[in-house]
């Protein structure tokens, strides 16, 4: 997914005439909205712990979903962080 968003932030740039600004825009705005849907996943997972649990229910599909979510969290938001904290941003 990280390189699916680069490469049509640099085929925008490419289509503009400038190469970084919309590729990183692309990953800090997808970061963004990936860490929104981590937040939502994981609501739902302490959901189904704290109310299915008990009841020795559980849905494996929130489970899916909520690894799925972590492990694009994970990269989207090393990925931000490297591009924050090493000043490759100019905008």
């Amino acid at each position: 997914m990280l390189l699916i968003a680069g490469i049509s932030g640099l085929l925008y740039g490419l289509a503009a005439g400038i190469l970084i600004q919309p590729l990183i825009f692309v990953i800090i705005f997808s970061t963004l909205l990936i860490i929104v849907n981590f937040f939502i996943s994981a609501l739902l997972m302490l959901l189904n712990t704290v109310l299915l649990m008990p009841f020795k229910k559980s849905f494996s599909n929130i489970t899916r979903y909520f690894s799925c979510s972590f492990g694009i969290f994970i990269v989207f938001f090393l990925t931000y962080t490297l591009i924050n904290y090493n000043g490759i941003h100019v905008f």
